[in-house]
C-alpha cells in the first residue's frame, strides 16, 4: 500500500472514530433499540479497523423514546444545561477511552 492509500485510510479511520462518539453519545444511542444497535455496530466497526477488543454498550433500562414528554418537567436555565453538558462530556470521554483510543 502506498504512503497516499495509507494516509486515507488513516483519516477515514480517524473520521469513523469521530461519527461513532457522535452516535455513542447519550440521546443517541439510548433513544431505541434500533440506534443503540447502530451504536454498538459502529464501535465494532472502529474495533475492526484498530485491532482492539470489541466493548458493547448495554441497553439502557428504558429508551427515551418511550419517556413521555411530560415527564421531562420544568425546562432547566442555561447555566444548568451547560454545567449538564459538561459533565457529561468529562463522563462521555472517559467512558469512550475505554471502548478505544481516539
Amino acid at each position: 500500500m502506498e504512503l497516499l492509500e495509507l494516509m486515507e485510510l488513516e483519516q477515514r479511520i480517524k473520521t469513523l472514530t469521530e461519527l461513532c462518539a457522535v452516535q455513542c453519545s447519550d440521546g443517541n444511542w439510548n433513544y431505541s433499540s434500533y440506534m443503540h444497535g447502530m451504536a454498538n455496530g459502529m464501535i465494532f466497526a472502529v474495533s475492526l479497523m484498530k485491532d482492539r477488543d470489541t466493548k458493547y454498550l448495554d441497553a439502557p433500562d428504558e429508551w427515551l423514546e418511550d419517556v413521555p414528554i411530560t415527564e421531562a418537567g420544568p425546562f432547566p436555565s442555561n447555566e444548568d444545561i451547560r454545567n449538564f453538558l459538561e459533565n457529561k462530556r468529562e463522563v462521555f470521554n472517559k467512558e469512550l477511552e475505554e471502548l478505544f483510543v481516539l
